[in-house]
């Protein structure tokens, strides 16, 4: 039988292990901020220098995390401007040191500047009447614009919809569920990355003036005109 000393001793181990699990313990991975390339071919380099190694190119709205900022601004293509060091593309887990997640993703230094976050950009007030339609397997899309900045947005997709998969019975034809998205607003703009909404996402202004959608390329112009 123990007594109130051996209680105590008891007590006194609980609380020092779990003053070291604590202090052990993995710190949660908090959220990087976001932010997406503002240029076509922003070059992603080893170190925060304009003459260091190109480690990638990248293409126009490819999405970065950002890491860490230069704490000092410096002259960065005859403007001052500031370093950050980003990851490119997205592995899931951000604490994957395997060889397959280093091969799914670039880090490296790029200019502030060039980045397009939230709290950049400012509405659109002038763009000219046009329209965007995209079709992709089984989802189409697409955006009409107006003269004073305006958009709308209509997405039609079709779900293969199980019978415990919520669809409502209007939505339903057949095996497939019709999902519609429909919205309307101010077209926002930083540099050549233009913001329409929530639902529609993110599209860009290629050399040629034109307002593209991300699927856009050379071989397929997705663009308003």
């Amino acid at each position: 039988m123990s007594g109130p000393k051996s209680r105590t001793s008891v007590i006194s181990l609980t609380v020092w292990l779990a003053v070291v699990a604590a202090v052990f313990a993995p710190a949660a991975v908090a959220e990087m901020p976001r932010a997406v390339t503002a240029i076509d071919g922003l070059t992603l380099r080893a170190k925060p220098n304009a003459g260091a190694r190109a480690v990638a190119r990248l293409g126009i709205l490819t999405e970065v995390i950002i890491l860490k900022r230069a704490k000092q601004t410096a002259m960065i293509g005859g403007r001052k401007d500031r370093w950050i060091y980003v990851q490119a593309d997205y592995c899931p887990d951000r604490q994957d040191t395997s060889p397959y997640c280093e091969t799914l993703v670039k880090k490296g230094w790029v200019a502030d500047s060039y980045l397009a976050y939230d709290e950049r950009f400012e509405p659109l007030s002038k763009w000219r009447p046009g329209k965007i339609e995209v079709e992709v397997q089984n989802a189409s899309w697409s955006y009409s614009f107006d003269a004073d900045g305006g958009f709308q947005f209509d997405r039609e997709a079709w779900e293969h919809a199980g019978k415990n998969d919520h669809c409502p019975d209007e939505q339903r034809q057949g095996p497939y569920c019709v999902r519609i998205v429909k919205e309307s607003g101010q077209l926002h703009r930083y540099r050549n990355v233009v913001r329409a909404g929530k639902q529609g996402g993110l599209l860009y202004v290629d050399s040629r003036g034109a307002l593209c959608d991300r699927l856009s390329s050379a071989a397929a112009r997705l663009c308003d005109r």
